[in-house]
C-alpha cells in the first residue's frame, strides 16, 4: 500500500499525461493490486497469516490453526487455478496462464508453509536418541574386503557402514569405494584402507534434536548420520527413520 501511495503521488507530481506519468500510474497500479491479493485470506500471504493468528487465539494450538490456514491457501489457490484454466478455455489466453501459474504458486506455498511447521515441531525438540530402536551394525577395521562384501554388502545392503577399530569409530566405508576396486585384490586388502574420516556433518550428538540431525543430513548429502558419543557409536540414524516418524505424526494430526 505504501508503495501503491507513493507512486499514485508521484503520478499527481508529474502529471499523467507524459511517459513518465504512464510509468508511475501502471506502477501504483500493480503495487495496489500486490496488495489486495496479499490481504486475501490464504496461509502464506499475509492474510493467511492473520487468519492462523485468530485461528491460534481461538483454540490456542499453533499446529491446528497453521493446518487450517494452509487448507485455506491450497483452496484459494485452486480457485485461482480454476479460473485461470476457465479464462483459458474461454479465450483469455495468457492472463488464463498467470491466474494458473500464481494459483499453482500459492497451492504449494501454502503446502510448504505448513510442511515446515510440521518437521519443526515435530523435530525441535526431539532428541535423537529417542528415534534409535535397532543395534548399529558395525564393521572391523582389520577385516578383508572380501569379507566385507560377503557378510555385510550383500546382507545388508546399505550403501555406507560405520567402521570401528577396537570398539573406537574410526570412519565409515561406503560399499561403492569397494566396487572401484578389482575384486581381485578384495582379499588383500582391509576396509581400514578404505575408511572415509567423519567430518562434523557426518555425526550428531544422542542430546541433539532430530531437527539438527536432519539438516546435517541435506548438508552432507546422505540419508544417514551417525549418533556418536565421544568416540562410542550409539547408532545410526536413516532418513526413513524420519520420515515414519513425521508420517505418524502427520497421521494423528489429521484429528486436530
Amino acid at each position: 500500500f505504501a508503495l501503491a501511495g507513493l507512486f499514485a503521488l508521484l503520478t499527481t507530481l508529474v502529471g499523467s499525461d507524459g511517459a513518465l506519468g504512464v510509468l508511475f500510474d501502471y506502477l501504483s497500479t500493480l503495487n495496489l493490486i500486490l496488495a489486495v491479493f496479499n490481504l486475501v485470506p490464504g496461509f502464506p500471504l499475509d492474510g493467511g497469516r492473520l487468519l492462523r493468528a485468530a485461528l491460534w487465539a481461538r483454540s490456542g494450538d499453533l499446529m491446528s490453526a497453521t493446518r487450517r490456514a494452509s487448507l485455506v491457501g491450497q483452496g484459494f489457490g485452486w480457485l485461482l487455478i480454476t479460473l485461470g484454466a476457465a479464462l483459458v478455455l474461454t479465450g483469455g489466453g495468457v492472463a488464463g496462464l498467470w491466474w494458473i501459474l500464481i494459483g499453482l504458486f500459492l497451492n504449494g506455498a501454502a503446502k510448504q508453509s505448513y510442511e515446515q511447521l510440521l518437521v519443526h515441531s515435530a523435530f525441535a525438540a526431539l532428541p535423537v536418541d529417542r528415534l534409535l530402536s535397532h543395534p548399529p551394525i558395525v564393521v572391523a577395521a582389520d577385516l578383508p574386503l572380501d569379507r566385507f562384501v560377503e557378510d555385510f554388502a550383500y546382507r545388508h545392503h546399505f550403501s555406507l557402514f560405520p567402521v570401528v577399530d577396537q570398539g573406537r569409530l574410526v570412519g565409515t566405508i561406503r560399499t561403492r569405494r569397494v566396487a572401484e576396486m578389482p575384486r581381485g585384490q578384495w582379499p588383500h586388502h582391509t576396509v581400514g584402507e578404505l575408511v572415509r574420516p567423519l567430518t562434523p556433518d557426518d555425526m550428531v550428538q544422542p542430546h541433539e534434536s532430530a531437527e539438527t540431525a536432519l539438516q546435517r543430513m541435506q548438508r552432507n548429502g546422505r540419508g544417514q548420520i551417525l549418533v556418536v558419543e565421544g568416540d562410542r557409536l550409539l547408532g545410526v540414524l536413516t532418513l526413513h527413520d524420519l520420515l515414519e516418524h513425521l508420517a505418524i505424526r502427520r497421521m494423528l494430526d489429521q484429528n486436530i
